[in-house]
C-alpha cells in the first residue's frame, strides 16, 4: 500500500509525537532536556548538498498527485532550512526553463511538474486514442440491464439478454 499526500504527512506527525520523550522522562526540572547533546533527529538527517536537495525536491514534486506546497516540502525535509528549500526550488524552476516537454509551475499555492501548454495537442492525442475505444452491442446491453435491474446476478443478465 502506497501512502501519499496529506495522509503521509499526518502519519509522519503522529510518529514524531510518539518518538518525543515525555517531559517527566527528561528530568524533574527539565534541565537535562536542555543539555548540549544533539537530538537523535539531528543525527539522523544531516543537511544535504544543493544538488541532492534539488533532486529530492524534484522527485517529491513529480511523485505528488497534487501541487506540493512549500510548507509540505519543508515538513518532509525537516532538517533543511526553509531558505535552502526555496533556493533549490528556484534553481529547479530555472532548470525547467530550458526547451523541453515539461515545466515546473506554481499552482494552487504549490508546485507541480506539468507538460508545456504548446505541446497539449500531442498529449491530447495520447489520451484521445485511449478513450476512443467503443463498447460492443453486447456490452452495452449488459450495462443497460445492470443499470435498470440492480442488484442483478449474471444468470439473470443472461436470461434477459
Amino acid at each position: 500500500m502506497k501512502i501519499e499526500g496529506e495522509d503521509r504527512l499526518e502519519i509522519d506527525e503522529q510518529l514524531e509525537k510518539l518518538e518525543e520523550p515525555a517531559p517527566a522522562a527528561a528530568g524533574q526540572d527539565g534541565l537535562e532536556a536542555q543539555g548540549s547533546e544533539p537530538s537523535p533527529d539531528d543525527e539522523e538527517m544531516p543537511r544535504r548538498g544543493s544538488a541532492e536537495l534539488k533532486a529530492i525536491i524534484e522527485a517529491l514534486i513529480f511523485a505528488s498527485p497534487d501541487p506540493l506546497t512549500l510548507k509540505a516540502i519543508c515538513k518532509l525535509l525537516d532538517a533543511e532550512p526553509k531558505e535552502d528549500v526555496q533556493a533549490a526550488i528556484a534553481e529547479l524552476k530555472q532548470d525547467y526553463e530550458r526547451p523541453g516537454g515539461l515545466q515546473l509551475v506554481e499552482v494552487a499555492g504549490g508546485y507541480q511538474i506539468v507538460t508545456r501548454p504548446d505541446l497539449h495537442e500531442w498529449v491530447r492525442r495520447l489520451f484521445h486514442e485511449r478513450s476512443s475505444q467503443r463498447l460492443s452491442v453486447q456490452a452495452l446491453e449488459t450495462l443497460a440491464v445492470i443499470a435498470y435491474r440492480q442488484p442483478v446476478t449474471s444468470l439473470e443478465i443472461t436470461e434477459i439478454r
